[in-house]
């Protein structure tokens, strides 16, 4: 679903109906939320975390093949990067989904501190542009 969500936003930016700035936000503000919605799918047994990690470990993987300038992967590198470089898919996506997996490894669903890390890293600087240039 996460990998669909990504293509979907990335299709948009690459027929211009989103500007680049603006794709890159929706995907950094809504991308943990997404994810973290299907944490109570995952069972309580402790591998699950782990199991869990898999899905900000593949994405880490997706931006660093980006980053190496795959024609699979251009979509990807456009509509994450600032200037379009794709070396900037190493940049802020690539610690963004690094600390997501932090998150899931050390916290999963023992409390709130790694929701509320998430969410915050999300939500708090992704909305902040978005909402920030328009008013």
């Amino acid at each position: 679903l996460g990998l669909a969500f990504v293509k979907a936003i990335t299709t948009l930016a690459s027929k211009e109906i989103l500007e680049p700035r603006d794709s890159r936000k929706i995907i950094h503000t809504l991308s943990a939320p997404l994810f973290m919605v299907f944490w109570p799918l995952f069972s309580d047994s402790g591998g699950a975390r782990v199991f869990a990690g898999i899905v900000p470990l593949a994405n880490a993987v997706r931006l660093f093949v980006a980053a190496t300038g795959s024609e699979d992967e251009e979509e990807l590198a456009s509509a994450v990067s600032r200037s379009g470089d794709a070396k900037e898919a190493l940049g802020g996506p690539f610690f963004y989904v690094l600390v997501l997996l932090a998150s899931v490894l050390v916290f999963w669903r023992d409390g709130y501190a790694g929701i509320i890390a998430s969410s915050t890293m999300a939500a708090g600087d992704g909305l902040a542009d978005l909402i920030g240039r328009r008013f």
